[in-house]
């Protein structure tokens, strides 16, 4: 018989993984998917499917399925988490950029049994690198093609930048 705590702390897990705003899904250590939140089921839809119990690979046939299938085996043969960036068509049609988690989960022994998987939305910060990878590229065209010459000095008179103007100018 389960004691009261531990079924307070399932009915707090599971009150905290589905309001979760984010994705998050739970496989076990033959990568079958236990636990999808609605989130997920929104966010990369389902086809209509009862994905719980299908495994990743028949469940996610693209390449970022692919990618999912690759960081759980990861993660059950490290024991440890797993990190990487994806960009994905969401159900929706829009497409974004996630960093996809994936973490072990131990039993009482320590073995790693299951594994939880967390989608993170980044395109904001993707969209923001881009713009400022952009930017720095007109600065550095603007400054590399003047007719003047640049040279920038810090505090203790180094110089840490000149562009090829001013090298031309003082030899």
């Amino acid at each position: 018989m389960k004691k009261a705590s531990q079924v307070s702390d399932h009915l707090s897990f599971d009150m905290i993984f589905d309001t979760l705003n984010e994705p998050m899904i739970v496989c076990d250590s033959a990568l079958r998917i236990l636990r999808i939140n609605e989130a997920f089921s929104v966010m990369f839809g389902t086809n209509g499917l009862n994905p719980i119990r299908s495994r990743l690979a028949e469940a996610f046939r693209d390449r970022n399925g692919e990618l999912l299938v690759e960081g759980f085996k990861r993660v059950f043969e490290m024991e440890r988490p797993q990190s990487w960036d994806i960009s994905s068509e969401l159900k929706n049609g829009i497409r974004k950029s996630f960093e996809i988690t994936v973490s072990p989960v131990r039993d009482s022994e320590g073995k790693v049994t299951r594994a939880i998987g967390h989608a993170h939305d980044i395109s904001r910060r993707k969209d923001l690198e881009k713009e400022l990878k952009a930017s720095e590229e007109r600065y550095r065209k603007i400054v590399e093609t003047a007719r003047e010459g640049i040279c920038i000095v810090d505090s203790e008179a180094r110089i840490s930048f000149t562009n090829k103007r001013i090298a031309s100018m003082l030899g």
